[in-house]
């Protein structure tokens, strides 16, 4: 079994935590773990290769540096709490992994896999190009980025790369084609991700990349609060389902709640992953404060979201929201009314 993560020094600690989460859950042997390395330190490596050898897995290290010179020339944007270009490089696996490689599970740093992998990474992949999950985009943002208001867009957190098509199917240039005119994309290579596959992907259970997006807000809560009624695909039986236990859990940026490695963390799932991080090389760091960067919107979503919870939070959030709204075209009339 392949796996692949991409990891730079400051997201090192959370990549091993994942990875070690892999090895106590899935059982089948062996395991390989590809890392494309944007920059870990020596004692990272050698901790992360200790890991894996400890629960009979190995780990082979690919040098990205390169890509990421290329990205970086492009002008493209990182995003997420550690800004960092890495998660760009999956989309150079095909001319990065060996030659025996036809499929590879690549997972982001911020997983947590709770059962076992096996029937996931068995997925038939005949005829597309990757397997993955359904996000929380609203059509607006599907169709400013080029997809039609029904593609469903995919979270790129958890991918089955189908290798051995995608040497066939992705030009080498790829770049050069998604990058013209000093194209800039919001969400970075997620999106390009999903202009590239839009039609070549098979779309999973949500148990394979249960994001804290549904375990803050349930399903109507989230249509609302994107303003789109068709939003996702998945019933509240299938999040309720994964409530109770899902394959693999998704840490991502969400602002209404503290990701588990931060002091004060209020994920509702937050406890698995401090768990497993207790078994980790890392136990007994101290947890570091989250990054101040919630705007002031940011910070008054969050206080709303912990007084008034998932099934209300929403609904008060859209009062909130047309209130301001309406309160900002009055303001400018009065202003003018006194002069």
């Amino acid at each position: 079994m392949y796996l692949c993560y991409a990891a730079d020094e400051q997201f090192s600690m959370q990549t091993g935590v994942s990875m070690l989460s892999v090895l106590h859950a899935t059982p089948v042997r062996p395991i390989c773990f590809f890392i494309l390395d944007g920059g870990l330190q020596p004692h990272s490596r050698a901790t992360l290769s200790a890991l894996a050898a400890a629960h009979d897995a190995e780990v082979r290290y690919i040098d990205i540096l390169p890509q990421l010179d290329s990205i970086r020339r492009y002008g493209q944007k990182a995003w997420g709490d550690f800004p960092s270009l890495v998660t760009w490089a999956r989309l150079f696996l095909p001319q990065l992994l060996p030659a025996e490689v036809d499929r590879v599970l690549y997972l982001d740093g911020d997983t947590l896999v709770a059962g076992d992998l096996s029937e996931l990474y068995a997925t038939d992949l005949s005829g597309v190009s990757i397997a993955a999950v359904e996000d929380c985009v609203n059509r607006q943002y599907r169709a400013a980025l080029g997809l039609t208001p029904e593609a469903p867009y995919i979270n790129a957190g958890v991918l089955l790369f189908h290798i051995a098509q995608l040497r066939l199917s992705i030009p080498s240039n790829w770049p050069d084609l998604y990058f013209r005119e000093g194209k800039v994309y919001p969400m970075a290579d997620q999106d390009v991700i999903n202009l590239m596959f839009a039609d070549s992907c098979r779309h999973l259970s949500l148990r394979y990349n249960y994001n804290v997006w549904f375990r803050t807000l349930s399903p109507a809560g989230l249509r609302l609060l994107m303003e789109d009624p068709t939003l996702c695909s998945f019933s509240d039986q299938e999040v309720a389902d994964c409530a109770q236990g899902a394959v693999i859990y998704h840490f991502n940026t969400c602002k209404l709640v503290i990701r588990p490695w931060y002091q004060g963390q209020t994920d509702p799932a937050g406890e698995l992953w401090r768990a497993m991080y207790a078994q980790s090389p890392w136990a007994g760091q101290p947890f570091s404060a989250e990054p101040q960067n919630l705007t002031r919107g940011d910070r008054r979503d969050r206080r709303m979201y912990q007084f008034f919870g998932r099934r209300v939070f929403p609904y008060v959030h859209e009062i909130d929201f047309r209130l301001r709204s309406f309160f900002s075209r009055l303001l400018p009339r009065r202003g003018r009314k006194g002069n």
